[in-house]
């Protein structure tokens, strides 16, 4: 048995009173570090894509050497269209947060123009302070929009 679900399965269709007992024993010992961390499923999918490796989360989260391993061969219940999901959410976050930066240097870039403007007119003047908060409304704006653009190609 490999997952939660099959020994559930196990359990529902069992007859035998000491094998009902040693499944719900099983499904009641949670001696597994990683089964009781928040983070389980990304991690599990993680670990699956070899995008982060069982020694690194062992020595991170000080588990015994094996924990993980031991734990993605007899606890995982891999679901692939949730795994896939969850790389695609990280994909467009990821893209997300890349347009958030260039919008970001862009406006530091325009507010370094308007700072050495408002030295050479003598200070800050009704017309810098207007053309800065338009910039700022501008980036809020997009940033905004990128957001929501991203949340509608997640659904």
């Amino acid at each position: 048995m490999r997952s939660q679900r099959e020994i559930e399965q196990r359990l529902a269709s069992e007859g035998n009173a000491l094998n009902i007992e040693t499944l719900r024993w099983v499904l009641d010992t949670p001696d597994c570090p990683m089964c009781g961390i928040s983070t389980r499923k990304e991690l599990e999918v993680e670990v699956h894509a070899g995008h982060v490796s069982p020694a690194y989360l062992e020595e991170k989260y000080a588990w015994p050497v094996g924990t993980v391993m031991e734990h993605m061969d007899n606890h995982v219940d891999y679901d692939p269209e949730e795994a896939k999901h969850m790389e695609n959410m990280r994909y467009e976050s990821i893209n997300t947060l890349d347009a958030a930066q260039d919008i970001v240097s862009r406006l530091l870039g325009w507010l370094d123009e308007l700072e050495s403007m408002k030295d050479s007119q003598g200070g800050i003047t009704s017309e810098w302070v207007t053309d800065a908060a338009k910039l700022v409304a501008q980036a809020n704006t997009s940033l905004r929009l990128d957001r929501t653009t991203q949340e509608g190609d997640w659904c």
